[in-house]
């Protein structure tokens, strides 16, 4: 196993322009969980401190990932240039993908970082 190998990746892009003015897209991944290495979670509590187990290197995996990113353009034409204001949200289905684990010093645990949750993003081009 190592760092980087997924298992699977699966990934689709689409859209669909009704007239000259307005486009919509997605975009969708889904992937399997990478490889981490874990926590001696006994020897973490014991010292107080994230110790990883050599003995199971790249030997767990995080969850699956599932990503899925809408955007809608609306088109401005002028003569020689035009201006595309669009709306985008990252993770629509606000998935609580998994970036990393940690050690929590604090909490003498181990704890989770998740990905962005829904992230809408606004935007404005001016293309000449």
């Amino acid at each position: 196993r190592r760092t980087f190998d997924q298992r699977f990746l699966f990934s689709a892009e689409g859209g669909y322009k009704p007239n000259n003015l307005w486009v919509v897209s997605l975009h969708w991944t889904l992937s399997g969980g990478r490889p981490y290495t874990p926590f001696d979670i006994q020897l973490s509590e014991e010292i107080n401190s994230g110790i990883i187990d050599p003995k199971r290197v790249n030997g767990e995996r995080y969850p699956a990932f599932n990503w899925l990113n809408i955007r809608v353009d609306r088109r401005v034409h002028f003569l020689n240039s035009n201006l595309v204001m669009y709306l985008s949200i990252y993770n629509v289905l606000n998935r609580k993908n998994v970036s990393a684990l940690f050690w929590n010093p604090e909490r003498n645990r181990q704890e989770v970082i998740h990905q962005w949750g829904m992230l809408p993003i606004f935007g404005i081009e001016y293309d000449f």
